[in-house]
């Protein structure tokens, strides 16, 4: 089902930029790391009899490891943003509720483009793998504030770069032209499907 001319602007107004044929997808930082500090957060009681009190002390701490700051001085959001222009990116998207998934249709639909990604690809902390298993959330519906997505046709360079400097980043996919949305894991493959507002990030009370 195609959006209407309405809510089209309104979700092109939300998306910074546009994703065009050709170029790949790059997803810079581990997603899901703002949704797994706050799992932990409302769930500590539930979570503790089944993992050991440092792996949720560390899973409570994954933001500050493996987000852009802990890369050091000088790496932040703004920074990032001119790194990916100096690469010649046509989209920098900060990630949010929805989660990684939200994000990459967004993108998608805005831009009125195709895809090919591959779920394996995408940096995910195993410590968010774990906590989403045990209280049956979906790792790539979740809250993924602190996570971004590039589009560019240099993606592998500035992952590289990105790397370089300790930050996590991976090129995940490509973009094409047409609108067949395709998510691989492995052999398997589905379609990307819109999000709806039942399937944006919820936080199981303990």
């Amino acid at each position: 089902m195609m959006l209407g001319p309405e809510a089209m602007e309104k979700l092109r107004q939300e998306v910074p930029g546009r994703l065009y044929p050709e170029e790949e997808l790059l997803v810079v930082c581990p997603v899901a790391l703002a949704g797994t500090v706050q799992l932990v957060q409302k769930n500590r009681e539930r979570l503790s009899p089944h993992f050991a009190k440092g792996f949720l002390w560390r899973a409570e701490r994954l933001a500050e490891e493996y987000g852009l700051a802990s890369a050091g001085e000088g790496h932040d959001a703004r920074t990032l943003e001119h790194l990916a222009a100096s690469y010649g990116a046509t989209l920098f998207m900060p990630m949010g509720e929805g989660g990684f998934l939200a994000c990459l249709w967004k993108a998608a639909e805005a831009s009125q483009v195709g895809l090919e990604a591959d779920l394996r690809a995408v940096p995910i902390r195993q410590e968010t793998i774990e906590i989403c298993e045990n209280l049956s959330q979906h790792p790539y519906r979740l809250h993924a504030g602190g996570s971004y997505l590039v589009g560019l046709t240099e993606g592998e360079r500035m992952a590289a770069r990105l790397r370089r400097d300790g930050v996590q980043a991976s090129v995940i996919g490509c973009v094409q032209k047409g609108r067949r949305r395709l998510l691989y894991s492995g052999s398997s493959a589905r379609y990307l499907d819109r999000p709806s507002m039942s399937e944006y990030w919820e936080v199981p009370e303990e």
